[in-house]
């Protein structure tokens, strides 16, 4: 399955995401999602976050899923496509374990997006592909390579036997390229109007139009 994501494409190559890439990778995922991407970004920062980020990353980059692009010239990161398979019947994180004020505004409003969406019944599957983040580096970005991720993203899962792929899009860009490629929008959530339990605002620093969109496509 690697040879649909391996290769060489315009000034990139592209490699699968094998422990010995990890650090490497971490240290764009740090610059290019834990501060960058919307969400991360108005969640707030922390080394405490970064490191359930780090773990978190890991994790799914254990599945062989995930990969990324190197630019040849210079031999940087340039981007990183992070995917795991979702299971209907899986369980909900132990919040009591996140130690990250951060994530722990996070997980459960993406938890709440996941409800409202109801995409396993919605697609009629019991397993799906998330695509859990897409990542460029600002010099390398505008020239087609988040587009061209997604591309080898979906040729890799569909080979692999996956029917269906779902996303939390937070950036208009991505949801743009999404959008171009069938994704329907399943829900969506305004991060400045989302609540807690107790009734009160979590993301007061979100400007009115940020939302993030559950977005899925049947492969």
């Amino acid at each position: 399955m690697a040879s649909l994501v391996e290769g060489e494409w315009k000034n990139f190559r592209f490699r699968m995401a094998e422990p010995t890439f990890y650090p490497c990778i971490l240290e764009h995922l740090h610059t290019c999602v834990y501060q960058d991407e919307p969400l991360n970004r108005i969640a707030g920062d922390s080394e405490v976050k970064a490191n359930e980020l780090d773990n978190l990353a890991i994790q799914y980059m254990e599945e062989n899923l995930s990969f990324f692009a190197i630019e040849t010239n210079s031999n940087k990161v340039a981007g990183v496509r992070i995917i795991r398979e979702m299971s209907k019947d899986a369980v909900s994180p132990n919040m009591s374990l996140i130690q990250s004020p951060e994530l722990q505004k996070m997980i459960p409003f993406i938890l709440h997006l996941q409800e409202e969406g109801k995409v396993f019944d919605t697609l009629g599957v019991d397993e799906i592909a998330t695509l859990v983040s897409v990542s460029v580096e600002r010099e390398f970005r505008r020239q087609g390579l988040a587009t061209e991720m997604y591309r080898r993203s979906l040729a890799m899962l569909k080979t692999k036997g996956y029917v269906a792929v779902e996303g939390y899009f937070s950036s208009p860009f991505a949801r743009k390229i999404a959008t171009k490629m069938g994704f329907q929008q399943l829900a969506i959530s305004y991060i400045g109007q989302y609540e807690n339990a107790d009734g009160e605002l979590v993301f007061q620093d979100a400007k009115p139009d940020d939302y993030v969109s559950l977005m899925a496509l049947k492969l």
